[in-house]
C-alpha cells in the first residue's frame, strides 16, 4: 500500500452504512458510510452519508478496529 492513503482512487467504491455497535438491532439509519477502496486490501473510505459530496476520510482496517468500528 502506498504511504499516502489518499492517493488511491475511489472510482467504483460502493458505500454502505457503517455497522456501529451503538445502533440498536434493526436500526438502519446511519449518517456514516463506509466503502472498501477498490484494489487496495484493508483500506477503507468513510464519509458522511448526509453530505456524500465531501471528501471521504481514509482508514486502514487496523485503525477502524482500534476505534472499535465494525465494518
Amino acid at each position: 500500500m502506498a504511504n499516502d492513503i489518499y492517493s488511491h482512487s475511489l472510482a467504483g467504491a460502493q458505500f454502505r452504512p457503517l455497522r456501529d455497535g451503538n445502533q440498536d438491532e434493526g436500526e438502519t439509519e446511519s449518517c456514516v458510510e463506509v466503502a472498501e477502496v477498490p484494489g487496495v486490501p484493508d483500506l477503507f473510505a468513510v464519509r458522511d452519508g448526509k453530505h456524500p459530496e465531501r471528501e471521504p476520510l481514509r482508514f486502514t482496517r487496523a485503525a477502524l478496529a482500534a476505534a472499535r468500528l465494525q465494518i
